[in-house]
Order: structure tokens, then C-alpha cells, then sequence
């Protein structure tokens, strides 16, 4: 009897031996597996590490550029403004361009050192609204999301009662616009109508002058130079830079339009970089704020990082 249980527990001993060297190779698996991800998460993060010092890199090459400029006159013509590519290798890239912030309409600039409403800013911006095929009313709605007071501005400002009936609700800040991402959230303001003003305005810390020398031909007509003039002027500012505001004003396409001089300026103190770098498996974006002083030094505001 006991001889007829030996083929069984054989059997029984070869599946178990068969289980045990299973499991053994699962382990082994799942440990080369482990290893492999752990290689690459660190292949990963190395990748990523030197595409930032990468794009910190075009960063100092952009402050460079702008130190190099001569602050009195900007124009697309200079060679900050050029955008730039270079291939560093089959697995590195690196592209970047500056971009003047005072050629678009500084939504901070509606109010005052003060904050009061400045006249002559809210006027340009309902002019660039209705440009862009948007409802100049919006400008009022614009001018309560940033202003400290909670009195609707005329018959088409939004303030807290715009705000709370929405579903979810939420208040304006009454402050500066940090981003103007922020007009997503402002009355009136559907996301046609943001992409359409993106391009043509930011949102700076301070009030600031519109550069005439880098102002769309949008802003050239918020600006109120007459839409049969604008050809004139554009063609004007590409053969020779404004080396002043009474320049492009001399101009006989522009001469005694009567458009207001107040917030003009040939030059500019805030630009924007934006540098996009591939090494390897990483690719990212930088956008750095940056500010160059009264003393002509440049100061980084701020940066923001987008990772692919």
C-alpha cells in the first residue's frame, strides 16, 4: 500500500518544486522589472535635470541680449527680438524668443499709482475690444475685477452681485491682475473672446507706457490712430524705429489726429522670454518675467514651468 502512494507524492513534490521555481522567476521578474523602472524613472529625472540647466541657460543668454541693447529705443528689429534655435545634438534642442510686454495693453494699467480709473487707458481698451469684434462694455467689467472699490463701473460693471449668483460663485479680488489667465473669470468674458485678447494684452505689476515701436496693429488702433493710417505707420516704425513718441506723431498719416500722447513710449522695461528645451526623454518650457531697471539692470520677476 505504501508503494502505491509513491507516484502520487512524486507528482506532489514535482508541482511543488515546479511552484517554488515559479515563484522564483516571478521574483527574479519582478526585481529586473523594479530595476529597469528604477533606471529609467532615474534616466528620467537626469534627462529632466539637464534640460532646466538647459533653459536656465537661454535665460542668461536673454539677459545677455537685453544688457547688450540700448534701453532708449526697442524695436522688433533689434537682435533680442530675434527668435532663436539651436540643435545641440541628436537628443538636444533648444529654441527661445523674447518678447516685448509693453507692445500689448497692460490690463493694470486702467487704474492709477492711486487707484483711480485712468481715462485714457479705458478708453484705448474699449477701442481694442471693439477691434478685436468684442463688446467694448467689457472694459467695465474689466476695470471692477482690478479696482479696490465694490460700485459697479456705470451700467455694465460686474461686482459682487455678477459673481455670487454664478453656480459655483465666487468674488472679484478688487486688485491687480497677477495673470491675465484671470479674464477667464471676469463677467462677460467667454473663452472665444479670451483667446482673442490674449495675445493682446498682459498683466505687468504697475502701470506702463505702450511701446509704439512693438504695438500690434490692434493696439495702434486702440491707441486711435486712424485704421487708413495704420499701413502708413507700420511701414514707417519697419524702415526707421521711433526714436520718439513726436515721431511717429510727425508722421503726415497721424499729424493732427488729436490722439491722446499720454502712456506712449519708444522703449520698454518688462519682456518676456519664452525657452523650450528636448534632451532625451525630457521636453519643457520656461516663461521668465523679466524687468530691467532704471539703472539698466535686469531682475527676473518671476518664472513659470511647464513640463511635457
Amino acid at each position: 500500500m505504501m508503494q502505491g502512494h509513491a507516484p502520487r507524492q512524486q507528482g506532489v513534490a514535482l508541482i511543488t518544486a515546479m511552484a517554488v521555481v515559479a515563484v522564483a522567476v516571478s521574483a527574479a521578474a519582478f526585481l529586473a522589472f523594479d530595476q529597469q523602472l528604477g533606471i529609467r524613472q532615474s534616466h528620467n529625472l537626469l534627462a529632466h535635470d539637464q534640460a532646466m540647466e538647459y533653459v536656465h541657460a537661454a535665460e542668461g543668454l536673454a539677459l545677455i541680449a537685453l544688457m547688450e541693447d540700448d534701453p532708449g529705443v526697442d524695436s522688433p528689429d533689434e537682435a533680442w527680438a530675434q527668435p532663436a534655435s539651436l540643435a545641440l545634438s541628436d537628443q538636444a534642442m533648444i529654441a527661445g524668443q523674447i518678447i516685448d510686454l509693453q507692445g500689448r495693453f497692460n490690463l493694470n494699467s486702467l487704474l492709477t499709482a492711486d487707484g483711480k480709473l485712468d481715462g485714457v487707458a479705458l478708453a484705448r481698451l474699449e477701442r481694442l475690444l471693439a477691434t478685436l469684434e468684442l463688446s467694448p462694455e467689457l472694459a467695465a467689467a474689466i476695470v471692477d475685477w482690478i479696482d479696490a472699490d465694490r460700485e459697479p463701473q456705470g451700467t455694465y460693471g460686474a461686482e459682487d452681485d455678477s459673481y455670487t449668483r454664478l453656480d459655483p460663485s465666487y468674488l472679484p479680488p478688487n486688485a491687480r491682475m497677477l495673470s491675465t489667465t484671470e479674464l477667464r473669470l471676469v463677467a462677460g468674458i467667454d473663452e472665444e473672446g479670451y483667446q482673442r485678447l490674449a495675445s493682446q494684452v498682459t498683466a505687468l505689476p504697475d502701470a506702463t507706457p505702450i511701446n509704439i515701436n512693438t504695438a500690434s496693429p490692434e493696439l495702434l488702433a486702440a491707441i486711435g490712430i486712424p485704421e487708413d493710417a495704420i499701413t502708413s505707420v507700420l511701414e514707417a516704425r519697419a524702415a526707421t524705429p521711433f526714436a520718439s513718441v513726436d515721431a511717429l506723431f510727425a508722421l503726415p498719416a497721424v499729424k493732427g489726429s488729436g490722439i491722446e500722447r499720454t502712456g506712449l513710449s519708444v522703449s520698454s522695461r518688462h519682456f518676456a522670454l519664452y525657452s523650450q528645451v528636448r534632451f532625451a526623454s525630457a521636453e519643457l518650457s520656461l516663461s521668465s518675467l523679466i524687468r530691467r531697471e532704471e539703472s539698466g539692470t535686469l531682475k527676473i520677476l518671476h518664472r513659470r514651468q511647464e513640463l511635457f
